[in-house]
């Protein structure tokens, strides 16, 4: 009958015992989880903030490339406009003076004018840079903003050759003089400057890379090292 009440003790050390085992078994992963959820939140908000760098860096080489091929292609445009002489004779019976020939060559050697046409008011091709180009007409929608409204429309276009990739300025201006005489388009290369402005925004994502990589290594190897030492606590508490 003695041994009963004498065992109660015991019994209860050993249950207080066991609770405490129980409850550090519980709080050691919790600790780890913790520390695994800091350094998922770091590497998720570091790769968001990556990509939205990366976007926008990709949304300024966009627009710094529209600015420079829209602004080249409406310059040369422009200068053709206004060098060409034998116009009438253009868009009549779609002769080229000798003159008139040269300008052109000029504008695909300095200008890097690839393509060229000129339009009638009716949206026909009175010339072209390429033959295949006279069974063409002008858009409708170009054709009302430049010929009618008297507008110049300009955009960035690509033209996918076989393993190239060509991007071009465009650029469709009203010809000068009186009542709706037609339209030139001109077509200036720009992929030398596509690429140069790829290159520029690789660079600067690369250096934000390398700029980001200290803090988040050294955050990493904080919380790596906090964990190393939780483990080493928990077994020797064991």
């Amino acid at each position: 009958m003695s041994r009963g009440p004498r065992s109660l003790p015991g019994r209860s050390r050993r249950r207080r015992l066991s609770v405490a085992a129980l409850r550090r078994f519980w709080l050691r992963p919790h600790r780890l989880d913790r520390d695994l959820r800091l350094l998922a939140a770091i590497g998720l908000i570091a790769m968001g903030a990556l990509a939205a760098c990366l976007m926008t860096i990709r949304e300024v080489e966009g627009h710094l490339l529209r600015t420079t091929a829209t602004g080249a292609a409406v310059h040369w445009a422009e200068f053709l406009q206004s060098r060409l002489r034998g116009l009438d004779e253009i868009l009549d019976a779609g002769l080229v003076t000798e003159e008139d020939q040269r300008i052109f060559e000029f504008a695909g050697a300095a200008g890097r004018v690839r393509d060229y046409q000129v339009f009638r008011p009716d949206g026909q091709v009175a010339l072209s840079s390429w033959s295949g180009d006279f069974r063409l007409t002008l858009d409708p929608e170009i054709l009302r903003s430049v010929i009618e409204r008297d507008q110049t429309v300009a955009n960035v276009v690509e033209d996918s050759l076989v393993g190239t990739r060509v991007v071009i300025g465009q650029a469709y201006v009203p010809l000068a003089g009186s009542g709706n005489r037609g339209a030139l388009k001109v077509d200036v290369d720009v992929t030398g400057e596509a690429v140069r402005y790829r290159r520029l925004g690789n660079a600067a994502f690369t250096a934000l890379i390398a700029l980001l990589l200290p803090p988040g290594g050294l955050a990493a190897w904080l919380i790596g090292r906090n964990m190393a030492a939780q483990r080493r606590a928990g077994r020797l508490q064991r």
